[in-house]
């Protein structure tokens, strides 16, 4: 099977082009094109993240209370019920990040390449953690970081 790569916009405009009549019955390749542009949608929420700190930890970029830390990663995809969910709260636990403390330890470029995770994963991942995390100082370069703190503080 190939897969053609389109962006948001090409999609919404090939979803133009569907009369409205095609529109109201269940059409397979409209709600394909339409499943499309709502995976898209999700995934560019975290674009500037994946792009600009792809090679930093997780916990360089987010901080997590202390007291949540060592709690299951399964504990923060509860609240979801989609299956992107379960899947990656399962394939997490199988590729021994079973823990918060485990998961913090890793780079956003890993995390969208564990094994069965992918893009739309990470963004289930993102999303899952959303509520927890702590966004630091986001850094050009890991160790000028406490340079500019410093230089902050000063100011």
């Amino acid at each position: 099977m190939s897969y053609i790569h389109l962006s948001v916009q090409e999609l919404q405009r090939l979803l133009s082009l569907f009369p409205a009549s095609l529109k109201t019955e269940d059409t397979s390749l409209y709600n394909k094109l339409h499943d499309c542009l709502e995976k898209n949608k999700e995934r560019s929420k975290y674009d500037f993240l994946i792009e600009q700190f792809s090679e930093f930890r997780l916990s360089q970029i987010f901080e997590i209370p202390e007291h949540l830390m060592d709690l299951e990663v399964g504990y923060y995809f509860g609240q979801f019920e989609g299956k992107t969910y379960r899947s990656v709260a399962k394939y997490l636990k199988r590729n021994d990040y079973t823990i918060m403390r485990d998961l913090m330890e890793i780079t956003v470029y890993k995390l969208g390449n564990i094994r069965y995770i992918g893009p739309i994963g990470r963004s289930a991942i993102f999303d899952a953690l959303d509520p927890y995390l702590i966004p630091k100082y986001f850094p050009t370069d890991v160790t000028t970081r406490s340079e500019h703190t410093t230089h902050k503080s000063v100011i």
